[in-house]
């Protein structure tokens, strides 16, 4: 599996896990899969994935306010 989709795919599971709905949870996903192609350095070493669940997370919680 390409590391695109992997992250996408995953976010957006997370993000549903917690309650978002499946479009929110979509367009938050996205923002973090551009979050990791922005990202040279992880916060914690092999943490990138919690780096971009945590950018899903905000704009998340953003989205589901406009939606």
């Amino acid at each position: 599996m390409r590391i695109d989709l992997f992250i996408t795919e995953n976010l957006k599971k997370e993000l549903q896990k917690l309650g978002y709905a499946q479009d929110v949870a979509q367009m938050a996903a996205e923002y973090g899969l551009k979050h990791y192609y922005r990202t040279s350095e992880t916060t914690r070493k092999g943490k990138i994935f919690d780096d971009c669940l945590a950018e899903a997370k905000k704009n998340a919680k953003h989205l589901s306010r406009i939606n």
